[in-house]
């Protein structure tokens, strides 16, 4: 049993690496349709358009040879059209934050907070470094992912990069790495908070 959409998403890719100008895909699918359309929104493909020939519809696609590499991941077991559509629109929002990443950069901030022991808060290698975190004698540490970039001014942070998963799950680790376990929370406040993601404040 053929699978459309994989032999859809193949033949674009090869008519792409052999230099062709456009592509004719059939048959036609409303899956196919709106997965070209995020390639079209995205910058991918240009301009596509539904055609009769006589033997059933199919898809020309304008290449503007955008595309390096692409494929189907098939899920193991069945799934209904609504969540077809929630994975599209994940997979347009991790484009989408991939394309702005690379223009834009993504980041967030962090407040370096404490009222009973002065936290030393510094960037060694690939982790951060705290010291003296409410009086303990062994620093606490967090990794920073690659291409993550950690700047520290006073008790301001700022975690940023193009990948918004590696930046966010960065500033993740140096917050949890301040969670207190084994103490009242409404007395010791201390810690590494986040408090902005990409431009839109922690409330």
């Amino acid at each position: 049993m053929h699978d459309l959409l994989n032999d859809a998403i193949i033949n674009i890719k090869n008519r792409e690496r052999v230099g062709k100008k456009q592509c004719i895909v059939k048959p036609v699918s409303r899956l196919l349709i709106d997965i070209l359309r995020i390639f079209q929104k995205e910058g991918y493909i240009g301009e596509f358009e539904l055609e009769e020939d006589g033997r059933g519809n199919n898809i020309k696609i304008k290449l503007i040879h955008r595309i390096n590499d692409c494929g189907v991941i098939k899920p193991r077991y069945p799934i209904t059209n609504r969540r077809v559509k929630s994975l599209l629109g994940t997979a347009r929002g991790n484009i989408q934050n991939m394309f702005r990443g690379a223009t834009e950069g993504i980041d967030y901030k962090l407040k370096i907070l404490y009222s009973h022991f002065p936290m030393n808060v510094k960037v060694q290698g690939q982790s951060v470094v705290i010291e003296n975190f409410i009086g303990e004698k062994h620093p606490r540490k967090s990794k920073i992912l690659d291409n993550v970039n950690v700047e520290i001014k006073q008790q301001d942070i700022t975690v940023s990069g193009i990948d918004k998963e590696k930046v966010a799950q960065t500033a993740a680790n140096m917050e949890q790495a301040t969670k207190i376990s084994n103490l009242d929370p409404r007395v010791f406040q201390d810690g590494i908070y986040i408090v902005e993601k990409d431009g839109k404040p922690i409330e």
